[in-house]
């Protein structure tokens, strides 16, 4: 469901005031998944704000995983992709194009890990 996307800026309280209105509109809420540690971290810190138990009322996850996720309490459900290997591809790709040889098939599925942690069930 399209609607259920909500895009904000990549700050804390951004994704503070997002998680408060998804809350409010949509009580029924029981998960939100960002795309990013950063609003992971200020979902998690407007539900600390609220009182909020998570994840015994709302699970949370995100994505890019950081040190900072590990650290909070609880700590955050994180999707880690393989950055430097991803950057590593990603130029091997543009400079194979440079040099005329093009790769031929432009997806690389290099895997990711999931990071459980306490805001996930």
């Amino acid at each position: 469901d399209k609607s259920s996307v909500i895009f904000c800026r990549l700050t804390y309280e951004a994704a503070a005031h997002a998680v408060a209105d998804i809350l409010t509109t949509r009580p029924q809420t029981d998960a939100v998944i960002a795309g990013s540690y950063v609003l992971a971290i200020g979902a998690l810190l407007e539900c600390s704000r609220q009182g909020i138990k998570v994840p015994a009322r709302i699970a949370i996850a995100g994505f890019d995983d950081h040190e900072l996720a590990a650290m909070l309490s609880p700590g955050i459900t994180m999707i880690d992709s393989p950055r430097v290997e991803m950057g590593r591809r990603a130029a091997h790709l543009l400079l194979e194009q440079i040099d005329g040889n093009p790769s031929s098939s432009q997806i690389v599925d290099i895997g990711f890990n999931l990071v459980k942690r306490g805001t996930t069930r």
